[in-house]
């Protein structure tokens, strides 16, 4: 096995400057095609596979890397599609920047939430619904460049979509339309408990109190539509996705919609409509229909949110509020790199064939 070296004692055996070496591995624009393989294949020969991210940290002060923390498993980043949106918008800029990106997983508690923010990386993008009161404390004590996705902090730049419209304009659509039995199938409510959230009305003595997420912001804006048709909010069913248990992942969404809508769909008064929190919520409730023969909109009219690649896909396409997925994390990436104000990016209404006028 060849003996590990240094980037110096490379550059000394190569006869060119320490600069010129760690330009091969960190800025091989920088050097000529002939000389950037003179000095990867002596490195290779050597044992040698670039310079120790620990040492530049020390040398510079920069670890050369930004990290984005998912609010749930790292696995997020690569198995949903906003989520791959939103990373593809982040990469476009670190590309640019010539920086290294690190995925970091859920915050499960105070300790790993410690441990994360020890992570040699410049700054941090946190991709978050809701942010618990430990977490915050935890972020507001470090010395880091900090921005936030769907949530906000006072004094830490934040990228978010205005919910609250998005939520307006879903539950405005579906009551132009006529429907009145209308049932929500919701993201967690950190303030309710599991125990609590098995009365489907229960969030709506709690919405007001609720700490910023992106569920309590859609909850208010499907309130407002409601309210602007002078029609009684608190008669509408929210149907909450569970909080995790711990060490437990969180439920996926597809699955959340399928279960709850096959339950909805059995009872007597089944609704004719429904609002979902996600396109992968309402992917859930497809199937469901498909299961048990309801006929998507004869019978029942879905709205989505995010406006997915597959959400033009389904049979039939989906109705749903656009968010860009690319410009957020671009955005986002930006703001931690050159400094911004806060974004709050409108959501539109993308009408499609899963919804029509109440029979």
């Amino acid at each position: 096995m060849a003996q590990k070296i240094t980037l110096l004692e490379l550059a000394k055996i190569l006869n060119v400057s320490r600069t010129t070496a760690s330009n091969a591995f960190n800025r091989p624009d920088q050097l000529s095609e002939e000389l950037r393989n003179r000095i990867l294949n002596k490195a290779k020969e050597l044992g040698y596979y670039g310079p120790n991210p620990a040492g530049r940290l020390l040398r510079t002060g920069k670890a050369g890397a930004i990290g984005v923390i998912f609010f749930q498993e790292a696995q997020f980043a690569f198995s949903d599609e906003m989520a791959l949106r939103f990373m593809a918008g982040v990469a476009s800029v670190s590309d640019q920047e010539k920086t290294n990106l690190m995925i970091l997983p859920y915050l499960h508690n105070q300790m790993e939430v410690s441990e994360i923010f020890s992570a040699a990386v410049d700054g941090f993008i946190i991709h978050s619904n809701a942010l618990s009161d430990e977490v915050i404390d935890q972020i507001n004590i470090g010395n880091r460049n900090l921005v936030t996705v769907d949530h906000q902090i006072r004094g830490v730049p934040s990228v978010c979509v205005d919910n609250i419209l998005g939520g307006k304009l879903a539950a405005k659509h579906l009551l132009n339309l006529g429907h009145r039995n209308i049932a929500i199938l919701s993201f967690e409510l950190p303030e309710l408990s599991n125990e609590q959230i098995e009365n489907r009305f229960a969030a709506h003595s709690k919405l007001d109190d609720c700490s910023y997420s992106v569920a309590s912001q859609r909850l208010l804006g499907y309130r407002q539509g409601f309210q602007d048709a002078n029609i009684d909010f608190t008669k509408v069913p929210i149907i909450l996705r569970p909080m995790p248990e711990p060490g437990k992942p969180e439920m996926l969404d597809d699955l959340f919609g399928y279960q709850q809508a096959l339950r909805l769909f059995q009872e007597p008064n089944r609704p004719t409509a429904l609002l979902c929190m996600s396109d992968k919520m309402a992917s859930g409730v497809y199937k469901a229909a498909y299961e048990l023969g309801i006929r998507i909109p004869e019978q029942l009219s879905i709205v989505g949110f995010d406006d997915n690649p597959s959400a033009a896909r389904v049979s039939p396409p989906l109705t749903t509020l656009h968010q860009d997925g690319f410009l957020k994390g671009e955005t986002a990436a930006k703001m931690l790199f050159f400094g911004d104000q806060s974004k709050l990016f409108e959501p539109t209404l993308v009408i499609r064939e899963s919804t029509q006028a109440a029979s």
